[in-house]
């Protein structure tokens, strides 16, 4: 497992009497990278309606194509 220091106050340089320790987080650990199951709902639900979308508009100017033709 691997660690890495973390700065306790807003100060540059970081006073060694303020750095802690923590341990980095896993790839198994979503929380502690802030994957919750709101936040991948909310993309997957983005990414679809981009899809659609894209769909629509091919739809629609194929459609909309086909009626100019076909005056």
């Amino acid at each position: 497992m691997s660690y890495y220091l973390v700065c306790t106050v807003e100060t540059v340089p970081c006073p060694d009497v303020s750095q802690a320790v923590q341990a980095a987080p896993t790839l198994a650990d979503f929380a502690a990278m802030g994957i919750t199951g709101t936040s991948l709902s909310v993309s997957v639900g983005f990414g679809a309606g981009i899809v659609f979308m894209f769909a629509l508009l091919a739809f629609g100017a194929g459609a909309a194509i086909k009626l100019i033709r076909d005056m």
